[in-house]
């Protein structure tokens, strides 16, 4: 793994400073869970992570807060990503740290994953509902089935303004 720390990330950031700043922070924590293994429904690198466990364990080491949800599934928690970051708005291009969601539509999301570039995303991907050692977090194009995209790069800065980030539960 890439030795960062995300408070030092974070703790350096000067508010009014361009945004790629943190777009940098989430896409190197990110990084940091590269051939991590693949487990479905997985919520730690120590078990393995899902798509969403990935995400979720991303934004939360930098202090994005969500609220409190039941771990019921991959495609939920992955519809649920969706549905709380939904009203941010929309860059026109993808952008390294955006979050990237695929399925049929917004209402049948079926993965979740990190752009960190144009054309390519960090994800946790397998073989489904199956744990499998053929899966990991793994860098790879973006896929053609994308339904959404969205910067959680606001809500970082936002709670970073108002010294909300939480370090206290940083690894």
């Amino acid at each position: 793994m890439i030795s960062f720390h995300p408070i030092v990330c974070l703790e350096s950031y000067n508010v009014n400073a361009d945004e790629n700043y943190i777009r940098s922070c989430v896409t190197t924590m990110a990084a940091n869970y590269l051939n991590i293994k693949y487990q479905w429904g997985g919520l730690s690198p120590e078990q393995g992570l899902d798509c969403s466990g990935l995400v979720y364990e991303v934004l939360t080491s930098l202090g994005f807060r969500f609220p409190t949800v039941s771990s019921s599934g991959q495609l939920r928690r992955s519809q649920y990503l969706y549905e709380v970051l939904k009203a941010y708005k929309r860059g026109q291009i993808i952008r390294p740290g955006d979050l990237l969601w695929f399925g049929k539509s917004v209402n049948e999301i079926t993965h979740v994953s990190i752009a960190i570039s144009s054309i390519l995303m960090i994800e946790a991907g397998g073989e489904g509902r199956e744990s499998t050692d053929k899966g990991s977090v793994r860098i790879r194009p973006i896929r053609s089935d994308l339904v959404a995209f969205r910067s959680p790069v606001e809500h970082l800065v936002d709670s970073i303004k108002k010294r909300e980030v939480n370090y206290a539960n940083v690894k």
